[in-house]
């Protein structure tokens, strides 16, 4: 019996629409607050207490499969963590592919949110994002043709990022940029086939969001 039998279509179903439409509950809330990092802080942090409280027994799942092997995992972490940075760095330097930063002025003025506004750019993003790569993916089998699997589920997680992040809202200005949409594909890719590489060898989703994390960080530093 999986200990995952919870994962209906429904919530799946759910869960991901409501992650792909945070660009656009992003876009509302800036001009109601007239503040990008506190509409993202906003929309993320309730995003993903939605998400963690319709999945905790999934979570709690890959949180225990997580420290019955932690050796493994912090090598994990660290890869994946160094791979979003090279991802990264790579993307602003090749692509000038701009990330969303925290407006310093915001610190200042809210320094008592200030530990709140940098763990929602940080974990509760990284978290989001890999519970909902693991609800995409989850009726894909990763027990089969491993390789396979890992550039399928890459490829199938990049699809839906690209267009949560570029072609919803682009659809939504009228302003298509069709290479803007191609580098945050590719950005997107690389990203997506850490998470299904990490998933696929530890078989939980912490390793990737914690790298994800420490990543975020480095970059908002």
């Amino acid at each position: 019996m999986k200990n995952h039998n919870t994962l209906t279509y429904i919530k799946i179903i759910v869960c991901c629409l409501v992650f792909f439409f945070l660009p656009v509950f992003a876009e509302l809330a800036t001009n109601i607050t007239e503040s990008r990092t506190i509409a993202l802080t906003l929309v993320i942090s309730t995003s993903a207490l939605f998400l963690i409280s319709a999945n905790h027994q999934l979570a709690g799942l890959h949180w225990r499969r997580f420290i019955a092997n932690p050796k493994e995992n912090i090598i994990y972490i660290l890869f994946s963590a160094l791979f979003i940075w090279a991802s990264g760095y790579l993307s602003e330097l090749l692509f000038s592919f701009q990330f969303e930063v925290i407006d310093p002025e915001i610190l200042k003025k809210y320094l008592f949110f200030a530990p709140v506004i940098i763990i929602t750019y940080t974990f509760s993003h990284a978290f989001s994002l890999n519970i909902i790569f693991k609800l995409l993916t989850d009726k894909i089998n990763f027990h089969t043709e491993p390789h396979i699997v890992i550039l399928y589920s890459g490829l199938l997680f990049a699809l839906y990022m690209t267009c949560s992040q570029f072609v919803l809202p682009a659809l939504f200005t009228q302003q298509v940029h069709v290479l803007t949409i191609l580098k945050g594909f590719i950005m997107n890719f690389l990203v997506s086939l850490c998470c299904s590489y990490c998933y696929n060898q530890t078989r939980s989703i912490f390793p990737m969001t914690l790298g994800l994390t420490l990543a975020s960080l480095f970059f908002l530093i």
